[in-house]
């Protein structure tokens, strides 16, 4: 009888710690569930963003693409109408699709570029349009120009990069700048990054 006493009371202590530990490895896998981090081995952002694979960006219904080369990064915050964002080492490269219907018969790249004279004029003072020559971009024929300006907040001197290409039934506006006070700026390297488009 004493003995079933002991028995019972050690089956029972031994039960008990078993749920006790069950339910401390319960919550610990809990735990991990809710975690942000759910894997601490997972790449840094920092590193995704200076791969030396590059990354095909594309647009949202797939036509456009550009690699983004080694330090570059898809970067939405650029420009809210953008089809493609890009940035990497303090240089940035947007695309804008804008629809031939949208305009008059007969407009050429060259009317589109002499538009987005006005745009510009808008957004920032000291301008300093360069001459524009041709270009083409992905088999697309077209014009590009650089502009140095100076932004209208913070007066920082910028220089721009500006492509219109155009297709059937669209202009490619392939936009690319970076700050002109940089000791190593490389408008050519800029510039094959927006040469780098495709329009499938």
């Amino acid at each position: 009888m004493i003995w079933e006493k002991k028995s019972r009371t050690t089956s029972f202590i031994l039960v008990l710690v078993f749920l006790i530990v069950l339910s401390l490895l319960g919550c610990n896998s809990n735990s991990d569930e809710s975690s942000p981090v759910k894997n601490s081995s997972t790449t840094p952002a920092s590193s995704i963003a200076t791969s030396t694979s590059p990354v095909l960006v594309k647009s949202s219904n797939g036509r456009l693409s550009m690699p983004a080369p080694d330090g570059w990064r898809s970067d939405d915050s650029l420009w809210a109408s953008a089809e493609i964002s890009l940035s990497g080492w303090d240089y940035y490269v947007v695309v804008l699709e804008k629809h031939k219907s949208n305009y008059a018969d007969g407009f050429t790249t060259d009317d589109f570029l002499t538009s987005a004279h006005s745009d510009f004029d808008n957004l920032l003072y000291n301008i300093n349009w360069k001459p524009s020559s041709n270009i083409s971009i992905g088999g697309l024929s077209g014009v590009t120009v650089q502009m140095n300006a100076k932004n209208q907040g913070n007066r920082a001197a910028v220089v721009y990069l500006i492509s219109v290409v155009a297709d059937n039934n669209n202009f490619y506006e392939i936009i690319g700048w970076t700050s002109a006070d940089r000791v190593d700026i490389d408008l050519k390297n800029l510039q094959n990054v927006m040469n780098s488009l495709k329009v499938s």
